[in-house]
């Protein structure tokens, strides 16, 4: 038996009259979205989604239809361009640039500390005091005192 392969609907070339009314209009972009939503064609799309993330095809169709509809500009009467392979390729390059520019230019941290004592809540001058004899004991640069107040 010959499966007949189905087309892939093409979002870009889409547009409505804007003399029609609203209702008819809205019914229409969304009949056009689910048709897409549904295609054959993102099955290997809801299966990965599913297999590495736990999620539902449902689940991934109600996402991938939002924001399909969140990219139509009824004003224009189309889908913009952010849908196109064009700029899916754009997106792809900068997210690269983005990557390599935090690769090369992020900053590491120099030098590590590590300490002997680590003194946690400090709220007063009096409370430090308590602790003096213990922070001599281990050294002072060998121990962090962690206070709110900056008058401590």
């Amino acid at each position: 038996m010959n499966k007949v392969k189905q087309e892939i609907i093409d979002l870009a070339n889409y547009f409505h009259n804007r003399e029609e009314s609203f209702k008819k209009i809205s019914d229409d972009l969304r009949d056009l979205i689910d048709k897409f939503a549904n295609q054959e064609q993102l099955l290997p799309l809801f299966n990965y989604f599913l297999s590495r993330y736990g999620l539902p095809e449902s689940v991934v169709k109600q996402k991938i239809k939002k924001r399909i509809a969140n990219a139509y500009l009824y004003k224009k009467a189309l889908f913009s361009r952010e849908l196109s392979q064009k700029m899916v390729l754009i997106s792809f390059l900068k997210y690269l640039g983005v990557l390599f520019y935090s690769l090369f230019y992020s900053q590491k941290a120099e030098k590590i500390r590590h300490y002997k004592l680590i003194i946690d809540g400090i709220a007063s001058r009096l409370e430090l005091l308590r602790f003096k004899k213990l922070i001599d004991l281990f050294g002072g640069k060998d121990v962090l005192v962690v206070t709110s107040d900056k008058e401590v």
